[in-house]
């Protein structure tokens, strides 16, 4: 996948300070009751590339103290063509 393939996700999210999680993934959402569920049944497996990396992953304010280990993740998935 080269640099015109590629998705560029940026932004921020501005949580309350209590325990849960978030997570990025392909195909649409189905609302549930109690929380949701990820539609991925029209999709090929070759729409699975999940390459990626991460050049800036933090919480807080930056403090330099702080150690963000996802920061400078990459991962490159093997995908036969």
């Amino acid at each position: 996948m080269g640099p015109a393939m590629a998705c560029r996700l940026h932004g921020s999210l501005v949580l309350n300070k209590v325990a849960g999680n978030f997570h990025i993934t392909a195909g649409k959402t189905l609302p549930l009751p109690r929380g949701h569920a990820h539609i991925a049944a029209f999709m090929s497996d070759r729409d699975y590339n999940f390459s990626h990396r991460i050049y800036k992953f933090s919480f807080g304010d930056g403090t330099p103290a702080v150690v963000h280990p996802l920061e400078g993740d990459e991962k490159i998935a093997n995908i036969s063509e």
